[in-house]
């Protein structure tokens, strides 16, 4: 399952399903600098990105989800200098 690994890499995303229009990705030991989180629908289209600038050790972003239909998406986050990279999937309800 995609959200374990990425648990395992100190990036995991929640609550899924998504319920109340917004998700939370948290960072845990990630390099500092700037991210970028970003909303796709499965086939890889860009929704909503939104910048995330990680200052410390464990750091929690909310994400506000646009109104989209319901279904499944991916939530991808990328570090500035790409040194970090992944990929969760959602539903949205």
């Amino acid at each position: 399952m995609q959200e374990e690994a990425a648990r395992g890499n100190g990036i995991s995303v929640y609550p899924n399903p998504v319920t109340n229009g917004s998700v939370n990705v948290s960072f845990a030991d990630q390099p500092e600098g700037k991210y970028q989180v970003q909303l796709l629908d499965l086939n890889g289209k860009l929704i909503s990105t939104q910048e995330v600038n990680i200052a410390g050790k464990y750091q929690v972003h909310n994400l506000n989800i646009p109104d989209v239909a319901k279904g499944n998406y991916l939530i991808k986050v990328v570090s500035e200098l790409n040194k970090v990279s992944v990929t969760s999937k959602i539903l949205v309800q």
